[in-house]
């Protein structure tokens, strides 16, 4: 039997701007291919694991501040590094001038550091707890809303092929779709019933249960 399992090459553009000066990227295929072709992989698969990862911060012209500081931080921490000085305390960072021309050098993040607490991370997020969901973060500093342009490469694993649908968006669209039908023939039924007795029938309101548990009234 085959290994279930594939290797992917990914490449990623990020621009975003800070908030307070601080800004993060998540270790995971939602947060690292910028919720595009690497995402799109992901939900096909169960986990995940990062072989490879690099990045590099490029110049942003007229940012208020001096420099912008992007660095690798290990697991899901209670309070990420989030001032240039936190960030740069992490060896895998970079720092960009105020006054660059040229990106930074290319980060690369070692195996022991990618390799977070886990052998294996969830492809897609869902309910379980952040932990299991990447094995780190990239943590951007600078100042104010300063925006940072942010080159991401790196290769990831992933192994368990699974159908689409059941990844939670589409549990969650089917789970919406049966509440519609039910609902739809318990208002048929009433009509029906109501109309015998002469009476105006009561809409009932749909609810939708998604995989969370969490309870949805449809308006």
């Amino acid at each position: 039997m085959r290994n279930d399992t594939t290797v992917m090459p990914f490449h990623t553009l990020i621009s975003a701007a800070e908030v307070a000066g601080a800004s993060s990227v998540l270790g995971n295929p939602a947060g690292l291919g910028n919720s595009g072709r690497l995402l799109t992989e992901a939900d096909g698969w169960a986990h995940f694991r990062l072989k490879k990862l690099a990045f590099r911060l490029h110049p942003q012209i007229g940012m208020a501040a001096q420099f912008t500081v992007a660095g690798w931080v290990g697991g899901i921490q209670d309070t990420a590094p989030a001032t240039a000085g936190a960030v740069t305390d992490l060896i895998p960072s970079c720092v960009e001038g105020q006054d660059a021309t040229v990106p930074t050098e290319w980060v690369r993040v070692p195996k022991s550091d990618l390799a977070g607490p886990l052998p294996w991370y969830k492809s897609v997020q869902g309910t379980a707890d952040a932990t299991e969901e990447a094995p780190g973060q990239i943590v951007i500093a600078g100042s104010g809303t300063d925006v940072f342009i942010l080159e991401i490469r790196g290769v990831i694993e992933f192994k368990v092929a699974v159908a689409t649908a059941n990844t939670p968006a589409e549990i969650a669209l089917r789970t919406r779709l049966r509440a519609e039908r039910v609902a739809q023939q318990k208002e048929s039924a009433q009509r029906r019933v109501l109309a015998l007795l002469g009476c105006s029938p009561i809409i009932p309101t749909p609810t939708v249960v998604l995989p969370s548990g969490r309870v949805v009234l449809e308006k």
